[in-house]
């Protein structure tokens, strides 16, 4: 069914989009801000994990006389003493889990850091020194942790029935008739998204229910996990994350050392903090899989007319995981003819994750490069060759039209803003002193998610308002935007509305993961405040009230006044007054049409509602974006620069033009990491990770940055939700790769289709 909204009355609009400072941010640069690891719990024991140093075989012995020997210890859990647990279903299968498999229900090493002991002591001290003396003794076989080696495991193709190939016109024709074809693969790496706050987990059994501290995308999702491997109702678990010190996909499903910790609280009696170390977190949880892109693509004319797109990304041998990222580059400009299909390659790590614009940042930095190539083959304008093949007139796949499409206007207005035009067809052209300059452009798309969404707001007659819900603010201002929301609709000071997210008693979400929070649970926050406001309505126009008689639909509220089309006005304080208690009280709830309301029911049992996605029933979705920036490679060292980037972007309406903007230059400057700096090494005789730190894994600093700007192209969209904004939090992210790697080409004729790119591959050529 499709909709059309209503969308944010224009009268309010002013408080909409404003670039409105964080709510939360005095309190974070004040130490004041409660994180999980910061929620006082009296009387904690602290607690170790010990992982495997093979990454495949038998556990067939495990020594703990010493570790239990040293003064202070309470507890070392294996697998002999682990309790029984619930199913543990993954979210792939309607559940909340991140991996199927669980360590320590058995004596199986599937990878290299997974957790086989639990250490658990009076002081973390004591904790940490006795985890050192378990001694774990393994059978080990050899195991392959790289998709990219030789002997790894041959390519399966996703099952048809858990993702359809995508066939779209005449492939042989489109190929026979171009004037250019471009083909290849493209190399991606595994890497890591380690936030500051580290995982950790504080469990306390009382009364036979379970409380949890856990950093967390989803506590909805997290109750409903513990409740069912602890055999509880949901309501007798209740999990606590206020504020989450980022996440970028790492803290969305629940991981094993929850469980862990969970268990070992309620075998002790006790409660019990347990922190994953930096280097653990490398294993212990997901991470960007490593991905072949394999692309062919045709032109004809000075357009781009067919695509043959197969990603090949790397899954646990105990999970098929895959990242459908064909589904948007078949989309993203009108083909004649497509064909794209999906594989893996099963490895012995553990099971990937979504790690920001998970199936977006390596599928186009193939299709970005590969249409790179493609325009130089050609002789064509990589800007040209893009506009010249604009989908805005529908999906290429499935011929629905676009809820809005902004794609073209980014390109133009990121081009004007970059200064496009000074792009010359040579490479090696432009030299200053010992550095050889070049332009690269690439374009970006981020399907648009929304999902089933619940909202409670409380109003009282002093103006005083209470918003509360079981959602997240990871640092992308989800605390501020509700609150702007809540203040445009009923009109009253922001200063006076408490928000208070991250606790699972709260109304129900899904997880804060695919950039769906704001656009899913704003809008449950507008259903709340319209509630509210109608209530309000209904109590000032009754009989012998201030405003009897008048149009309810043109009744203003602003300023904590209520104004009538007549001019009649009545003070919003008084006419609250007139409820019962002087409070008014709703929940507010929002679903995607294309989901319907029975998927709420799913909400408030488990959190993993249905999610609507890029293609509808009737419309497809997506927000857009170009990115462009000069890089500059000194000709002695290889070293490259990234001076300048410029991104534009059209996700619907802007909710708040400075916390946006910050979501959109993180991901643009993420985009730098992501080819430039970023990847997990292996070592491939042992299949382990050996930069597991944040000393050795590199990412990019200020120094690496000198300029980056986000222009923010909004637009109009009125099928989206009410507030008609898109999600906005990975988007920034995507195509930056391959507009670097292929400004790297047009500064050194260099053409690199893997990543990482370093000094090093300038220098060898």
């Amino acid at each position: 069914m499709a909709e059309t909204y209503h969308v944010v009355r224009d009268v309010n609009l002013p408080l909409i989009g404003k670039g409105v400072p964080r709510m939360e941010s005095r309190a974070k640069v004040t130490g004041a801000a409660r994180y999980a690891a910061d929620e006082p719990l009296a009387g904690a024991l602290h607690a170790t994990l010990v992982t495997s140093a093979h990454a495949k075989g038998t556990l067939t012995a495990i020594d703990t006389r010493a570790a239990e020997a040293v003064p202070g210890m309470r507890l070392v859990l294996t697998h002999r003493n682990m309790p029984a647990l619930g199913d543990l279903a993954r979210y792939t299968t309607g559940g909340a889990m991140q991996s199927s498999f669980f360590p320590l229900a058995s004596t199986e090493i599937r990878y290299a850091g997974q957790i086989v002991a639990l250490v658990v002591a009076d002081a973390p001290e004591t904790a940490e020194e006795a985890a050192k003396l378990v001694r774990p003794r393994i059978d080990g076989v050899a195991a392959t942790a790289s998709m990219h080696v030789d002997g790894a495991a041959e390519p399966v193709p996703v099952p048809e029935d858990r993702l359809p190939p995508i066939r779209v016109g005449d492939m042989d024709a489109a190929f026979a008739g171009a004037d250019t074809i471009v083909e290849g693969e493209w190399r991606t790496p595994i890497q890591h998204h380690n936030p500051i706050e580290l995982w950790f987990t504080a469990a306390e059994w009382r009364d036979g229910g379970l409380t949890a501290h856990v950093p967390s995308q989803w506590v909805t999702g997290t109750r409903a996990a513990l409740a069912t491997a602890f055999d509880l109702p949901v309501s007798r678990v209740r999990v606590l994350s206020r504020h989450v010190g980022g996440a970028f996909g790492s803290k969305g499903a629940v991981l094993n050392h929850t469980l862990v910790a969970c268990a070992a609280a309620r075998m002790l009696g006790r409660p019990v903090a347990l922190y994953v170390s930096r280097s653990q977190m490398f294993t212990v949880g997901t991470m960007r899989p490593a991905a072949t892109q394999r692309i062919r693509v045709a032109v004809r004319d000075g357009r781009l007319t067919g695509l043959e797109h197969t990603q090949i990304g790397q899954t646990s041998r105990f999970d098929t995981f895959f990242l459908p990222g064909t589904e948007q580059t078949t989309r993203l400009y009108a083909w004649d003819a497509i064909r794209a299909d999906e594989a893996t390659v099963a490895t012995d790590v553990n099971t990937p994750g979504f790690m920001r614009a998970p199936a977006e940042v390596p599928t186009l930095f193939g299709l970005e490069s590969a249409i790179d190539e493609a325009a130089w083959a050609a002789g064509v304008n990589p800007l040209d060759l893009r506009l010249n093949s604009s989908a805005a007139g529908g999906d290429s796949v499935s011929g629905l039209p676009w809820t809005s499409h902004g794609l073209d206007e980014c390109l133009r207005r990121g081009a004007e803003a970059f200064g496009w035009s000074d792009w010359q067809p040579e490479t090696r052209a432009m030299r200053r002193g010992d550095w050889l300059h070049g332009y690269g452009l690439a374009s970006a798309v981020y399907p648009t998610y929304t999902a089933p969404a619940t909202a409670d707001l409380r109003l009282g007659s002093d103006l005083s308002a209470t918003l509360t819900g079981a959602a997240h603010d990871m640092g992308m201002g989800t605390y501020t935007i509700v609150r702007q929301i809540v203040a445009a609709e009923l009109g009253v000071p922001q200063d006076g509305i408490a928000v208070d997210l991250g606790d699972s008693d709260h109304a129900p979400n899904s997880v804060a993961g695919g950039a769906r929070q704001a656009a899913s649970f704003g809008s449950a926050v507008l259903d709340a405040a319209r509630r509210v406001r109608s209530r309000v309505i209904e109590l000032a126009l009754a009989e012998g009230r201030p405003l009897a008689g008048a149009d309810p639909t043109e009744i203003a509220f602003a300023d904590g006044v209520m104004t009538a089309s007549d001019g009649r006005t009545a003070r919003l304080s008084e006419v609250v007054g007139l409820a019962p208690f002087g409070v008014i009280e709703v929940r507010g709830t929002w679903v995607p049409a294309a989901v319907g309301m029975k998927s709420v029911m799913e909400l408030y049992r488990s959190g993993n509602a249905g999610i609507a996605g890029m293609v509808t029933d009737a419309y497809a979705r997506a927000a857009f974006g170009a990115n462009f920036v000069e890089v500059a490679v000194h000709t002695r060292t290889g070293e490259i620069r990234v001076p300048r980037m410029v991104g534009a972007f059209a996700f619907g309406r802007v909710l708040n033009e400075r916390t946006a903007r910050s979501q959109l230059t993180g991901g643009m400057i993420w985009g730098v990491g992501s080819v430039l700096h970023e990847a997990t090494e292996v070592d491939h005789r042992y299949a382990r990770y050996i930069n597991g730190d944040l000393g050795e894994y590199f990412v990019p600093v200020n120094a690496d940055v000198p300029s980056v700007e986000a222009i923010l192209v909004e637009e109009e969209d009125r099928h989206i939700n009410p507030l008609g904004a898109k999600g906005v939090g990975e988007l920034g992210i995507t195509g930056v790769n391959a507009a670097i790697a292929n400004a790297v080409h047009h500064a050194t004729g260099i053409r690199r289709r893997d990543a990482p790119i370093r000094m090093e591959h300038m220098l060898g050529a």
